[in-house]
């Protein structure tokens, strides 16, 4: 009879000891989904400072390319200004020549 009670509480306490175990188990299951969440977390941030970023940007490539055309187009007037005032300087030397005859 004791050997059979003792038995018993064999196979008690093994149970309890499996369940213990199978506590830490899932403790270190949740202390794992937890950490994910925090790295999953720390990634959208992540996710958000790039997008924020390509945002800037692409401002910044549009204010370059409105810059550009900007630029292109004093470049144009320039050549204008400088066709014209190389015709002033003819006309100008025409009528100096013209005028000494």
């Amino acid at each position: 009879m004791q050997l059979t009670v003792l038995s018993l509480q064999s196979i008690v306490l093994s149970a309890q000891l499996i369940t213990l175990y199978l506590q830490l188990i899932v403790l270190y299951f949740q202390f794992t989904v937890l950490y994910l969440q925090l790295i999953v977390q720390a990634l959208q941030s992540v996710v958000q400072t790039l997008q924020s970023t390509v945002q800037a940007l692409q401002a910044l490539v549009q204010t370059l390319q409105s810059l550009v055309q900007t630029l292109q187009s004093t470049v144009q007037t320039s050549r204008s200004i400088v066709q014209t005032l190389q015709l002033v300087v003819q006309t100008l030397q025409t009528t100096i020549s013209c005028s000494l005859l």
